[in-house]
């Protein structure tokens, strides 16, 4: 175990809080806190990532005594200190007096990975890691990489530190440990377990990328094609920033293709074709895997299956209608017949089974006929009984479509006209015969109407107001309408006999040419309704008054009758209207407007 202290250059400001832990590989973990010392180390080249067997990054796990089966260096190796790679586990020291959030010095492990030259050209290494591979990578025997095992070397970390660690990769030349200043590093943290045993492990880095792959193929998605023929795939990978690696296409759990990535943003995806090796018959379940180029924080990433069905070419049908007769009159029996064949030429494959639906245009004849008469024919008939429910006269396109079972296509027959006579056939001297007649008839939508006597040519006129005993207000009253004028009427003929309801609204009253001070409409009521006249049998509208002031009859509608139902008829109303006004209005002849509505 060797101990030392790096050289930390400049004053360290910068603050890194972790994001959320990204999976690739291992059980969901918790969050990582962030580390409790300057992430990513001032004093490293870049970051380290860890990969597994197939070159997917991993970022967390629960195996402490194998993290992973690579790892990699974010940025490119000078040679100055070699083209070797080797990993080691690091332990800060935050016991310091001074700060106790400071780096004083580190533990190292041993060697936890077998060291190799970079570019690695080692067979097995995934196609992402593999030469030419400039970034320092070196792979982790099964035997190394164990965490464990360096806790177990310089003991638990304590103190603000506890549970974290650091992975190291490190470059030399062949031969020469010196002092490894040329260092790459991530922050691994620990939980669960024990301090010497932890369960559970995490990257810390705040920097690792998500990537989303999707996939397309041609056919797409649950489509069909025939045997023989290719099936072409393509991968998008986002953000399109980030997609720089290779993506892997499967067949289940068969790799069928590869492509690269190489341009980033430029090139976002990647297509294949399983040409020359055209897919067996059967469903074929397609995946991509994107695989980013090493050495770098963005995390693989895998798309959902689309499902493509390979098989022989559907065997052609064909089906042939037959109407008897194709004249008939209304209410006699017409038999229709679909008689279907196979293969190409027609008649050369036995048809298989199945059944027909008959049509008069776009309307189905009765339900499909799933039994050939007699049994073996591919005949299939159908007897349109006409006794119950006639077809009506005219011309009637009639058409037979044959649904198969098995791996043949569906046909349709040519149209056939049937014509309906309107007379119908006695066969036999005196039996009886039925002869439908169509008839129409229209409802119309009907009216419905209000109406008073008075007009701007015939007024109503309350005469001359009086003044109350002790000379605050103004009044005139009388019958509304007059006794000798006619009501105010309304009459409905709309059709389904509903309900309807009888409103009034009056304007401000006021001299021509008008004075500064009108009579309010306010000051107008219409009281003592009386439903006078309705249909016989019906029994009188509801009516409510709207006392002077009380509303009054300004703004409203104010509903003054109403009949919730069975509306229709002639209905007659008669009542007293008054006016009531303060004593300070001017003297003068006063004009206005009563508006009468039904609705």
């Amino acid at each position: 175990m060797s101990r030392h202290k790096p050289a930390l250059a400049g004053v360290l400001a910068l603050a890194i809080v972790a994001g959320l832990m990204l999976i690739v590989a291992g059980p969901a973990l918790a969050v990582a806190p962030p580390s409790p010392w300057p992430n990513p180390d001032p004093n490293s080249l870049g970051r380290v990532i860890l990969y597994n067997a197939s070159g997917n990054p991993v970022t967390s796990g629960t195996n402490l005594n194998h993290l992973a089966d690579y790892a990699a260096g974010t940025t490119t190796a000078t040679t100055a200190q070699g083209n070797r790679a080797t990993l080691y586990f690091d332990q800060p020291d935050c016991s310091s007096t001074t700060n106790a959030n400071a780096t004083d010095a580190w533990q190292e492990s041993t060697a936890q990975s077998t060291t190799n030259t970079f570019p690695n050209t080692t067979a097995g290494i995934p196609a992402n890691l593999a030469s030419p591979f400039a970034k320092p990578m070196t792979p982790i025997a099964a035997s190394l990489g164990s965490l464990n095992a360096a806790i177990a070397q310089f003991g638990p970390s304590s103190g603000a530190c506890a549970g974290y660690y650091q992975v190291r990769i490190y470059t030399t030349g062949v031969g020469q440990p010196g002092s490894r200043p040329q260092y790459w590093e991530s922050v691994i943290f620990t939980s669960g377990g024990t301090a010497t045993q932890p369960a559970n492990w995490s990257m810390t880095d705040p920097d690792f990328v998500t990537t989303t792959t999707t996939i397309s193929t041609t056919p797409s998605n649950g489509g069909n094609t025939t045997s023989g023929n290719d099936v072409t795939m393509t991968a998008t990978v986002t953000p399109a920033a980030s997609a720089n690696g290779i993506v892997q296409f499967f067949d289940g759990t068969t790799l069928v293709g590869t492509a690269n990535l190489p341009n980033g943003a430029s090139n976002t995806t990647a297509v294949v074709s399983t040409a020359p090796n055209h897919p067996a018959d059967g469903v074929h379940n397609y995946t991509a895997h994107f695989l980013p180029t090493g050495g770098t924080a963005v995390l693989a990433s895998t798309s959902s299956i689309s499902s493509v069905s390979v098989g022989p070419p559907a065997v052609p049908t064909q089906t042939a209608l037959g109407v008897n007769p194709n004249t008939a009159p209304q209410g006699t029996d017409v038999t229709l017949t679909a008689t279907v064949t196979a293969g190409n030429p027609a008649g050369s494959v036995t048809p298989p089974s199945g059944s027909v639906q008959f049509f008069d245009g776009a309307s189905p004849l009765g339900s499909p006929v799933s039994t050939d008469t007699p049994a073996g024919s591919h005949v299939y008939q159908l007897v349109v009984n006409q006794s119950g429910s006639p077809m009506s006269s005219g011309v009637h396109s009639i058409t037979a479509t044959f649904t198969p079972t098995g791996n043949f296509t569906p046909s349709t027959s040519a149209a056939m006209d049937l014509t309906i006579t309107g007379t119908p056939a006695c066969q036999q001297p005196g039996s009886s015969c039925t002869d439908v007649q169509d008839i129409q008839v229209t409802v119309g939508a009907g009216t419905i109407t209000i109406s008073t006597p008075y007009t701007p040519t015939n007024r109503y006129n309350l005469g001359t107001m009086t003044l109350n005993a002790d000379g605050t207000q103004l009044s005139a009253s009388g019958s509304f309408p007059n006794a000798v004028d006619n009501p105010i009427r309304i009459i409905s003929t709309l059709s389904g006999n509903p309900g309807w309801t009888a409103s009034v609204t009056a304007s401000d009253l006021n001299t021509s040419p008008a004075n500064a001070t009108p009579i309010s409409g306010a000051g107008l009521g219409l009281t003592a309704i009386t439903n006078t006249a309705f249909p016989t049998g019906k029994t009188a509208a509801s009516t409510t008054d709207i006392p002077a002031n009380s509303p009054g009859l300004a703004g409203g509608p104010h509903t003054f009758a109403q009949k919730a139902s069975d509306g229709n008829g002639t209905w007659d109303f008669r009542g007293t209207l008054t006016l009531l006004a303060p004593s300070s209005t001017l003297a003068g002849t006063y004009f206005g407007t009563i508006t009468f509505t039904v609705v």
